[in-house]
């Protein structure tokens, strides 16, 4: 016998007895027919007598690369789904935790790990149950439009696509699984908590109140810029001020070459010592957002066309240009309601779904074999502990 089994709950004790192995318990009370015992034979682990494994750790024999732990309803929960979720917290508990201190929070952090994965699998099961033909031909055509979106994000590349979902450890295939469960269950849920989502004016009132800022946008500036710097004009042996003097001189330069009518891009080319490909273009920023006082001031008085004089800077020197000015915007309520009501049905949508989520959790009892947990702490030792 290897990998798992799914047997009634009458069948526990025989099953144990005959093959000496340990379960992940699963109840749901008040689910009636629902109700099963998943039996889990982690793979890679020594076998060893009930008595002896109460008292002994797991004998690793190469760390699996994705040993079976659980299934439920045909989702199957491996130590590669466990370790990779809980990577982040494992190995903040690792680095923080003497290892005596480290085992139990570790097994904490699994069981709450395996009830949350629990709770998500029944509920995807209901949303899977319920969608009618139609709500399932309008998933696979969201799924498709995603797909085409990936595509876009790559510039239509399927090798780009390829390349940036495998940096995140995921294939296109599970990718859109993963899309479609999540809509799936999106689906299901609104329709049950359309009755229990309630957003009032006055709710996008205040909220628009709270959050004007969001709503707003800086007055942004196309920056044309000549800059010379200091420590590439000096010569051997020149005092940070002597260096200064030259940059300003070869500033003033460009400047006069400004004034006698040459493009400030043609200018930025011949003096400029960033950006000179560029003809001296910053593109678009915020003036506030620049560094040095003299050039900021520069670039929120001058209007397009307009150059400035010759500024000092911390660096050396520039001359300050606008190419373009886009004014400061504030959008009003009435243009941006219907985005605020998507994003405070969001947020009452995420609260509900939380509640369902720990209503599930909390509902099924999951006993959590010994041998299974030392397995999948062993491996937390080895992957995270510091030095390993």
């Amino acid at each position: 016998m290897s990998g798992l089994r799914i047997s009634p709950m009458r069948s526990l004790s025989r099953l144990a007895i005959a093959v000496g192995i340990w379960s992940f318990l699963v109840l749901y009370p008040g689910c009636g027919p629902k109700t099963r015992t998943v039996v889990v034979e982690p793979s890679n682990v020594s076998s060893q007598p009930p008595a002896a494994a109460a008292s002994q750790p797991v004998e690793l024999q190469g760390e699996p690369v994705a040993a079976v732990l659980m299934e439920i309803d045909q989702e199957v929960i491996t130590t590669s789904d466990v370790l990779s979720a809980l990577a982040d917290r494992l190995q903040q508990l690792a680095r923080s935790e003497p290892p005596a201190q480290f085992r139990p929070r570790a097994e904490q952090l699994v069981s709450r790990y395996l009830r949350q994965r629990t709770a998500e699998i029944l509920l995807l099961n209901e949303a899977q149950s319920s969608l009618d033909e139609n709500q399932t031909k309008q998933v696979e055509a969201q799924a498709r439009a995603y797909h085409e979106q990936l595509l876009r994000n790559c510039e239509k590349s399927p090798t780009r696509l390829s390349k940036m979902l495998r940096e995140k450890g995921t294939t296109l295939d599970a990718e859109l699984a993963k899309f479609k469960r999540d809509l799936q269950v999106r689906v299901y849920l609104s329709r049950q908590f359309s009755r229990r989502i309630n957003i009032a004016r006055q709710d996008i009132v205040d909220y628009y109140n709270r959050h004007q800022q969001q709503y707003s946008t800086a007055r942004k500036v196309e920056l044309l810029k000549i800059q010379v710097l200091s420590h590439k004009r000096a010569e051997p042996g020149d005092s940070p001020d002597q260096a200064q003097v030259r940059a300003r001189q070869i500033a003033q330069q460009a400047w006069n070459a400004l004034a006698a009518g040459e493009s400030f891009a043609a200018v930025a080319r011949k003096f400029s010592d960033t950006r000179c490909d560029q003809g001296g273009n910053w593109g678009l920023v915020d003036p506030l957002s620049l560094q040095e006082d003299s050039e900021r001031q520069a670039a929120q008085t001058l209007q397009v066309g307009q150059y400035s004089k010759v500024l000092d800077t911390s660096i050396g020197c520039s001359i300050i240009g606008l190419a373009r000015v886009i004014p400061a915007r504030q959008d009003s309520l009435e243009q941006v309601q219907e985005q605020i009501r998507r994003t405070l049905w969001a947020e009452q949508y995420d609260r509900l779904y939380n509640q369902r989520i720990n209503d599930l959790s909390q509902r099924a009892v999951i006993t959590v074999s010994p041998a299974a947990m030392r397995l999948v702490v062993d491996l937390a030792q080895q992957r995270f502990s510091p030095g390993s």
